[in-house]
């Protein structure tokens, strides 16, 4: 069985970022709709709150190091 760096399997690294993914998602989306109303369910705001969401847990789980890479 594959271990990576940090100890965790593949897929327990994968739990760790979808889940580190959807509470960055959540919390910007609820901060969104106290601000913007159902408005920020539109398009392209969506996609740009997913993509910082994305990018924010990634950066997250790498400054506390449980992904090393």
């Amino acid at each position: 069985m594959y271990i990576s760096r940090n100890g965790l399997t593949p897929a327990e690294n994968r739990e760790i970022g979808s889940l580190a993914r959807t509470f960055f998602l959540l919390a910007i989306l609820l901060f969104g709709l106290k601000i913007w109303g159902a408005n920020v369910f539109e398009d392209p705001w969506f996609y740009l709150m997913e993509l910082i969401a994305y990018f924010f847990a990634g950066w997250f789980l790498r400054k506390i190091k449980v992904w090393l890479y």
